[in-house]
């Protein structure tokens, strides 16, 4: 008779240690290693596999059209039970849509849909979404329209009004996080009107991301207005159909819960060439000339319009100097009484300066970069920007301030060498006392 194979170290274990260990595992994660290293360690132990299994197994990704054709011919119904997030990442031979309908069929109690690497227009996208009915389950979802985008223009608005009536989808009241990239005009994206594809008329999202998204101001109020009463984080990247006094609006009516803001202009169309001699002032005027004022002036400054709205206002971040004004700037910590976190690019060390002397005397993180690189080695106004952090307990992070920071570590510890020497110095006079003359 052949002798079984010897015991892994951990099957040796008894019961009750292995059980210990589980409870210290948490029930779900979000990111790839420590999913690979639960995986590893469930394969270490029959006991840690039959219990790890339904979180082994709760996170499919697809890099290439192959993996969808393995995982619809091999995986079994009692594995697929378990997945709860489904990622299709971009990759050179995209995924025809027509290949991924039957994956999302299958799932069942997905939760988490990541969706970046599709073929096909995004109605088309959208539509198989609602037959599948992975839009009632799911609480976070992402969707990159970039590889459908790039259909003509005539085309996706030919297909648009042929089949807006068949558009919506039935948003479940379990979706908290939606993130929507490089949707274009032509796609619907509002609860009225043409097409009734991304609002609802009640949607508890607690995070909404549009990067590239193509809104009217009747459609961005629309879709704010049905996550009113829970939305607390706000992304707007790259969007610019809609105008300056539709968004103010939008977010003076529905923005009051709104704690993190984040804005993000488009970025220059043609490279920016720096000024030739820089004027050195005092004042609070941007390091250089945005791109904005030209390209895009409806978004010059539009936050000063948005802060006043948002009172519960504790995280902003902002790409560029031109979306807000200096004096905004300054005001930051009057307009937002809790801001504790600020990011800022394209602002000089100069122009934060009044910002952090008027800081609100809670602990305020603020991470800035430069437009110019020549900025990030200006030390005096680094220096002079340090100084006033230090004095308004104002933590600054960021490349620009790891030189000062450096600077500032080497003086500290200069300066307690300093002091051990003279303390020491002292107490060693101290100790020397003047021996008697033993001569008469």
């Amino acid at each position: 008779m052949s002798a079984s194979p010897p015991l892994s170290p951990l099957e040796q274990l008894p019961i009750e240690l292995l059980t210990a260990i589980l409870a210290h595992i948490p029930p779900r994660t979000h990111s790839h290693r420590p999913l690979a290293s639960i995986a590893n360690l469930a394969r270490s132990s029959r006991h840690l596999y039959a219990t790890l299994a339904p979180l082994v197994h709760s996170h499919v990704r697809f890099t290439t059209p192959d993996h969808v054709g393995a995982f619809v011919d091999h995986v079994p119904p009692s594995r697929k039970q378990h997945i709860r997030t489904l990622e299709v990442v971009q990759s050179p031979v995209p995924l025809a849509l027509a290949a991924l309908e039957p994956v999302l069929h299958s799932l069942d109690a997905l939760t988490e849909l990541r969706l970046g690497g599709v073929e096909g227009d995004p109605l088309a996208v959208l539509n198989a979404l609602a037959r599948s009915g992975v839009t009632r389950t799911v609480e976070r979802l992402e969707l990159d329209f970039g590889l459908s985008s790039r259909s003509s223009a005539a085309e996706a608005s030919r297909r648009t009004r042929t089949r807006t009536k068949d558009a919506a989808l039935p948003w479940s009241d379990r979706l908290r996080e939606l993130s929507l990239r490089t949707l274009p005009a032509s796609a619907p994206a509002s609860s009225e009107g043409p097409g009734s594809s991304i609002g609802s008329s009640s949607l508890r999202l607690r995070k909404l991301e549009l990067e590239a998204v193509a809104l009217d101001d009747v459609a961005l109020d629309d879709l704010l207005a049905s996550t009113s009463a829970t939305l607390e984080h706000l992304s707007l990247r790259e969007c610019t159909t809609f105008t300056r006094h539709g968004l103010a609006s939008a977010i003076k009516a529905h923005g009051g819960r709104i704690r993190h803001l984040v804005l993000a202009a488009p970025p220059p169309s043609s490279p920016r060439s720096p000024p030739s001699s820089p004027p050195r002032s005092p004042s609070l005027q941007p390091a250089s000339s945005p791109p904005l004022l030209s390209a895009l002036p409806s978004l010059v400054h539009i936050a000063d319009d948005l802060l006043p709205h948002l009172p519960q206002l504790t995280t902003l971040s902002l790409s560029s100097d031109a979306l807000l004004s200096p004096a905004g700037l300054a005001a930051l910590s009057t307009t937002t009484p809790y801001l504790r976190s600020i990011r800022l690019t394209g602002f000089s060390p100069r122009a934060l300066v009044p910002l952090v002397q008027r800081a609100h005397p809670s602990r305020l993180v603020l991470c800035a970069a430069a437009a110019d690189e020549e900025e990030l080695h200006d030390e005096a106004d680094v220096a002079e920007l340090w100084s006033a952090a230090l004095a308004a307990d104002v933590e600054l992070e960021g490349p620009a301030f790891e030189g000062a920071r450096e600077r500032m570590e080497w003086a500290r510890k200069e300066a307690e060498k300093v002091a051990t020497a003279t303390a020491a110095g002292a107490a060693s006079a101290g100790r020397r006392r003047k021996r008697p003359s033993t001569t008469l």
